[in-house]
């Protein structure tokens, strides 16, 4: 089990790069791991790829173990604390 809060949705996402005339966007398919979506599995196409700092991202020896251990350092925060719209000072 993961530590989610109420109303969380968890997803396994694959990523595909997509070049079509010169220019280049990416389609992310969301596998449903907990929570609901529209359905189990949701293709969404992006322009946008946007990291959170370092001190927000999770390592382990497993994959299993990396996402517990991000999933901790962001328990509790809302996106707007972990993607801040300016840099911190």
């Amino acid at each position: 089990m993961h530590s989610l809060q109420t109303g969380d949705v968890l997803t396994r996402v694959t990523r595909y790069n997509l070049m079509r005339n010169g220019k280049s966007l990416f389609i992310d398919v969301h596998e449903l791991i907990e929570g609901t979506l529209v359905g189990r599995f949701l293709a969404v196409p992006n322009l946008v790829m946007i990291h959170a700092s370092s001190e927000y991202q999770g390592v382990g020896d497993t994959p299993d173990e990396a996402l517990e251990d991000c999933l901790s350092k962001i328990q509790g925060l809302a996106v707007e604390d972990i993607f801040p719209s300016q840099p911190s000072t």
